[in-house]
C-alpha cells in the first residue's frame, strides 16, 4: 500500500484494518508489532535505531465476536499465499517483497525458513546497482537469460506521471 504498513484482522464479524500514515519502504529496519486483546487491536511501528520515532494505530473489530478460533494445526502464512489457496474477500494475494528478521508469534520465535511461503535465507538492503539520470536518460544492462521464475526488485523515485521501469526484449 504505497510503502505503508497494513494489518487486517477478522474475527468472523467483519474486518478491522489498521493502516499507517507514514511510508516505511525506504531500506531502513523497522520493528512492527501487532497486539490483539479480544476485539481491540494495536499496530505499532518503531524505527529500529530510534525508538522515539514511533507510529501507533488502534481500533476495534466490528460485531460481537471477540475470539480468533484458530486450531494449532491451522497454517500461518508469512510472505504470501500459495497460488492454490483460496483467498477470502478483503485479503490481498500479493506477496511481500523485502526483508523480515526475528519474527515472533505469541512470544515464540517463528522459523521463517520452515514455515513460510516463498522465503529465502539471506537479505541485503544495499542496492546492487544505483543510478540517477535526468530527463531522457536510461540505463542498459548486458543481456541475461531469465528463467520462468526470475525475480527483480526495483526501487525508484520519480515525478513523472508515466514511464518504463523495465523492458526485457528477446530475439534479434
Amino acid at each position: 500500500f504505497h510503502g505503508r504498513v497494513k494489518v487486517t484482522t477478522d474475527l468472523g464479524s467483519g474486518p478491522l484494518t489498521l493502516l499507517t500514515d507514514r511510508r516505511y519502504n525506504n531500506g531502513t529496519w523497522y520493528k512492527i508489532a501487532f497486539q490483539r486483546n479480544r476485539k481491540q487491536g494495536v499496530l505499532a511501528v518503531n524505527d529500529a535505531y530510534n525508538i522515539s520515532n514511533k507510529e501507533t494505530k488502534q481500533g476495534e473489530t466490528p460485531g460481537a465476536s471477540s475470539d480468533l478460533n484458530r486450531l494449532d494445526k491451522d497454517p500461518i502464512y508469512v510472505g504470501g499465499l500459495p497460488r492454490s489457496r483460496v483467498v477470502r474477500r478483503g485479503v490481498t494475494a500479493k506477496s511481500f517483497v523485502g526483508c523480515i528478521k526475528n519474527l515472533e508469534i505469541s512470544r515464540s520465535t517463528f522459523d521463517l525458513l520452515r514455515n513460510s511461503y516463498g522465503v529465502r535465507k539471506g537479505c541485503s538492503l544495499e542496492p546492487i546497482r544505483s543510478v540517477s539520470f535526468l530527463k531522457g536518460g536510461y540505463i542498459e544492462l548486458p543481456p541475461k537469460s531469465l528463467s520462468p521464475e526470475s525475480e527483480w526488485l526495483v526501487t525508484f523515485a520519480t515525478k513523472n506521471s508515466s514511464g518504463i521501469i523495465l523492458a526485457a526484449l528477446g530475439g534479434g
